[in-house]
């Protein structure tokens, strides 16, 4: 498994977090609170691959790969949300 494939894996499952804390606070400010925690987690990674013993540097695509799999763990708690409230119909 490549380097960006994991990134995509992390960003996620922090974005499939958004669903249990919805139940706490609501859909939107989950996703909120999952994007901040999400941010802190995935820069903070980056900084910490620049000052290691063996720096790989700041690297603009893994962020790019947890971003996106951030939106993907979004879409698919969006999609389970639906479904759940079309359900309740």
């Amino acid at each position: 498994m490549n380097d960006k494939t994991k990134h995509m894996i992390v960003g996620g499952w922090i974005g499939l977090l958004t669903f249990p804390i919805a139940f706490i606070t609501g859909f939107t400010w989950a996703a909120v609170i999952s994007l901040i925690c999400g941010s802190i987690i995935f820069v903070g990674k980056e900084m910490y691959d620049e000052r290691k013993k063996y720096p790989t540097g700041f690297d603009k695509r893994d962020l790019l790969a947890d971003y996106m799999g951030l939106f993907i763990g979004y879409v698919i708690v969006f999609m389970i949300k639906w479904i759940i409230n079309v359900s309740n119909l």
